[in-house]
């Protein structure tokens, strides 16, 4: 099992864009009353693509292309809307929204920790939003609108916000509004998971600062997973400086042997050991800091055709056994330590493990967007870059292929 910086990854479906634009017309009403629904948030996830219902809860939206979509209908007071949109879907599309029960939103409002932001903000914008230097430069300007409840007996921390997130990115030019289904951060086992559906909108700024945001969009596209699918999906891993690696874990099991053996030590008074050298007692203390599994990995890197399949002429099938190590072999050195808050865990070539959950085979798209993405577990590299400060939207074009 995954332990510590594991991440269950969040942001939902995208547009895959073929070649054909389309305009997408609708309404939206309440579906109880009957009524249109006005000021409501109808956008595709995880893209620039958005618009806002009128007085008579009609909508309009221009893509570029007709493709593979989550359309997020949002609005407070209603549950979250989402349809599953593909070349096949008609143009014109009538929603129909679910009003929250207030009795049972109240009841849960009261379970939340008063104060919560003051003692949970922290790990939340370190978990969310992570802890990058493009981190520092992010702010979630209505925090206030985010819930907290712990969980003692399971150590976990839940975070609930019942309306959208307004986040600036500062170093990346971007505006997200963020609409956040779920967030829950178990301490014991070291387990993330938050899902949601954000809409970016770029910053408007200098020609300066937008050349500034342009280079630093890129540095945060490069070794990330975007970049990986991307490169996965045109065969181009070793063009694109991804080295892919087939990896199982055994147990530790010089660890097991030496926890009994360590018990049984005896020291004096002040920490000197008896019955065993001092060697003996650091050997010990360096074993039982490992994990309780290691990395068995494979020393042939594999070829995108290893562990995928073409599924039609858009998409492509992810699927792979146990663990793949993923290295990306530029990203190294003092500015890219730097770029990761000032460590020096990533001065040598960044690498992250993935693995499917339940087995089940990712569905994948030329714009790197894969389904279903709860489906696919991080760790390493990724578990620690791959939060709201570095992402991109889907349609972010790149000079990587």
């Amino acid at each position: 099992m995954f332990r510590a910086g594991v991440v269950l990854l969040v942001c939902f479906l995208s547009p895959l864009f073929l070649k054909a634009q389309v305009v997408y017309r609708g309404t939206v009403s309440d579906k109880e009353s009957g009524r249109p629904v006005q000021a409501a948030s109808v956008f595709f996830s995880n893209t620039s693509y958005g618009a806002t219902s009128k007085a008579d809860g009609s909508f309009r939206l221009n893509l570029p292309a007709r493709g593979v979509y989550d359309m997020v209908v949002a609005v407070v007071g209603y549950e979250t809307f989402t349809l599953h949109v593909t070349p096949a879907t008609p143009d014109t599309i009538r929603v129909q929204l679910q009003p929250k029960v207030k009795e049972l939103e109240a009841i849960v409002l009261q379970s939340f920790e008063k104060d919560g932001w003051k003692k949970w903000g922290k790990t939340f914008s370190e978990s969310f939003l992570g802890r990058t230097g493009n981190a520092l430069d992010c702010e979630i300007v209505n925090y206030q609108d985010i819930r907290f409840r712990y969980d003692n007996a399971k150590r976990e921390l839940i975070a609930i916000a019942y309306k959208p997130l307004i986040i600036q990115n500062r170093a990346l030019g971007y505006t997200i509004q963020y609409q956040m289904e779920q967030f829950s951060f178990n301490f014991r086992q070291g387990y993330l998971l938050y899902t949601g559906y954000p809409l970016f909108e770029e910053m408007q700024s200098s020609d300066r600062q937008m050349k500034k945001w342009a280079r630093k969009r890129e540095q945060a596209y490069w070794g990330s997973l975007m970049h990986f699918m991307r490169s996965l999906y045109g065969k181009r891993l070793l063009e694109n400086n991804f080295r892919m690696y087939r990896m199982s874990l055994v147990p530790n099991e010089e660890k097991q042997r030496i926890k009994p053996l360590y018990k049984q030590i005896q020291f004096t008074p002040d920490g000197k050991p008896v019955t065993v050298s001092y060697d003996s007692v650091f050997y010990y203390n360096q074993i039982l800091k490992q994990s309780d599994e290691l990395e068995m990995v494979e020393q042939t890197a594999l070829s995108a055709d290893s562990v995928s399949y073409p599924i039609d002429g858009a998409t492509i099938g992810m699927k792979f056994d146990e663990y793949l190590k993923v290295e990306y072999t530029v990203k190294k050195g003092a500015a890219f330590a730097e770029q990761m808050s000032g460590t020096t865990q990533w001065r040598a070539n960044p690498t992250s493990n993935i693995k499917l959950m339940n087995n089940e085979p990712l569905r994948v798209n030329s714009n790197g967007a894969f389904y279903n993405p709860i489906n696919l577990v991080t760790s390493g590299y990724w578990s620690q870059s791959e939060k709201m400060a570095n992402m991109l939207p889907f349609d972010y074009q790149s000079s990587y292929k």
